[in-house]
């Protein structure tokens, strides 16, 4: 939304698992919703979190504390509030879009579909065996793909021009 409202103000963009426009499936709807019921037993707490938030085979069991019931209801009241308009044509100079293949909260054809939609300033990667998580899953790939484009960013924004 920064980047929305404040287009003036930004030298580039990095959206990690970015969603929000592919509508989410409901099962993992479901489990995503449930991650934030911190009544549930652990084995289903766990349960949930691996599906909306890890690709196959990767272990939920990182992410058993930290919670907060009350901050998801102020990004689902937000999300509900703003209206797909708003911030979807959010750009700057620079975007870069990573996305993990294997993302259930935020299916991948959402980061092609921004990157199609902004192709003049965009680009995509797509990390492979990395869910909603892609952080904790492939914290390598994704920082290797970050200081890369921010240091072509920042190539690119030289007084010289690229050198």
């Amino acid at each position: 939304m920064i980047a929305a409202d404040f287009p003036d103000h930004i030298a580039s963009l990095t959206l990690l698992a970015a969603g929000g426009y592919v509508p989410i499936p409901p099962k993992v709807l479901e489990s995503l919703v449930a991650c934030f019921d911190t009544s549930l037993p652990m084995d289903e707490h766990l349960h949930h979190v691996g599906r909306a938030f890890f690709a196959p085979g990767h272990d939920p069991s990182r992410w058993t504390s930290g919670w907060m019931p009350e901050v998801a209801s102020w990004q689902t009241a937000a999300l509900e509030a703003t209206a797909k308009e708003d911030w979807w044509d959010a750009t700057a100079p620079h975007v870069l879009v990573i996305q993990g293949l294997a993302d259930a909260v935020a299916p991948p054809e959402n980061g092609r579909r921004y990157v199609h939609d902004h192709a003049d300033v965009a680009r995509l990667v797509e990390i492979p065996d990395a869910g909603h998580a892609l952080i904790l899953e492939q914290a390598d790939r994704v920082g290797q793909a970050v200081v890369c484009f921010l240091l072509e960013v920042d190539d690119a924004d030289a007084p010289d021009g690229p050198s």
